[in-house]
């Protein structure tokens, strides 16, 4: 049984090597993201907002070329605002991500592909807090004392591993990818424009490890090295297919 099973994976191996693929994809998803807001969470409660979720999601993009195996491309996601209300104030959240990628196509069969790829790009988070009491806000006032909103942001570079899997229907993929951020940055900072930035001091720390799962349909194709192609033919042609 042993015997088998390494025989099985020598012949994987040697497939993955022997068969170049070449390809390009593209296409829109559908992402759900954990990330863990206990910390935020204690601070929220304790004024009156509720419990942020840690699951959220939203809409992704990805686009990708395939040259000899190497995947090179990339993706990212939005994901839309969660508001709450504690009477007085209005708590907004929001999130995105994007990253270059790039992978190896570990498996390439007729109707299925196999991409594991590590990626580097950016995180961004964004807290909104406003007065939501206030409904006659006088300009002049605004512009002499600008209290009535707060926007704080946490910037951070970010790694990622992942793996994608296309289910191939002609030029129309199925794909599924589950996948790990890393974004070691996790300080809150009040910011404007023109590079203003101050850090929030005592703010609880923005998560650093999101975990997700997108899956979605792509448009694109995969082809194979002419040799591999004539050997699957002939594979075909002895099993009677």
């Amino acid at each position: 049984m042993r015997l088998n099973f390494y025989l099985l994976l020598t012949l994987l191996l040697c497939r993955t090597i022997y068969a170049r693929t070449y390809g390009i994809i593209g296409g829109f998803s559908g992402v759900m993201v954990y990330n863990c807001k206990t910390s935020l969470n204690e601070i929220l409660i304790k004024n009156g907002y509720g419990e942020a979720k840690s699951i959220l999601f939203g809409p992704g993009v990805t686009g990708a070329i395939v040259i000899n195996n190497i995947y090179i491309g990339g993706w990212g996601y939005m994901l839309p605002g969660e508001i709450m209300e504690n009477g007085i104030n209005r708590f907004y959240y929001t999130e995105s991500f994007g990253t270059f990628n790039i992978g190896y196509v570990a498996l390439n069969e007729r109707n299925f592909v196999l991409i594991p790829k590590v990626g580097m790009g950016g995180c961004y988070k964004e807290i909104q807090v406003a007065n939501s009491t206030i409904n006659n806000a006088d300009f002049s006032h605004l512009i002499e004392n600008p209290g009535n909103l707060s926007i704080f942001k946490c910037n951070s570079i970010s790694f990622e591993a992942s793996l994608l899997t296309l289910l191939k229907l002609d030029f129309i993929h199925i794909g599924l990818s589950i996948g790990y951020i890393y974004s070691p940055q996790n300080q809150w900072a009040i910011s404007g424009s023109g590079g203003y930035s101050v850090n929030a001091i005592n703010s609880p720390p923005a998560s650093v490890h999101n975990f997700y799962i997108s899956t979605g349909i792509f448009l694109g194709a995969f082809t194979r090295n002419i040799q591999q192609e004539i050997q699957d033919k002939e594979d075909r042609k002895e099993n009677g297919k």
